[in-house]
C-alpha cells in the first residue's frame, strides 16, 4: 500500500497540524491568517497556470509547499473561527451567571 494511493490523509494531516499549531501561534499569527491563506492560494493558482515544463524541478517542489501551507493556514484560520476567547457574546465572558 503506497502513501500516493490515499492524498487526503496527507491533506488531512496537514490540515490538522495547522488547528493543533493555532493555540501555540495564536498571539502573534491571528492577524496573519486570513492574509497568509489568501497569499498561498493566490500564489499557488498563478504557479499552476504558469507552468513551464522546463523549469519542471521548481514547480515539482513550490506547488506542493504552497498547498500544504494553505492546508495548515486552512486549519488554523477554522481553529480561529471557533475560538471563544475571540467571541464576546460567548457564555464564557459573561462575569457571573446565577442559576436557580
Amino acid at each position: 500500500m503506497k502513501f500516493n494511493e490515499f492524498p487526503f490523509i496527507r491533506y488531512t494531516v496537514f490540515f490538522v497540524l495547522g488547528v493543533l499549531l493555532y493555540p501555540l501561534t495564536k498571539e502573534f499569527l491571528s492577524a496573519l491568517l486570513l492574509p497568509g491563506l489568501l497569499f498561498c492560494l493566490g500564489a499557488y493558482f498563478i504557479l499552476a497556470i504558469v507552468y513551464s515544463p522546463e523549469r519542471k524541478w521548481f514547480f515539482q517542489v513550490s506547488l506542493p509547499v504552497l498547498a500544504y501551507l494553505s492546508l495548515i493556514f486552512s486549519g488554523m484560520f477554522v481553529a480561529s473561527s471557533r475560538d471563544v476567547d475571540l467571541m464576546p457574546e460567548h457564555l464564557v465572558h459573561f462575569p457571573k451567571i446565577k442559576t436557580i
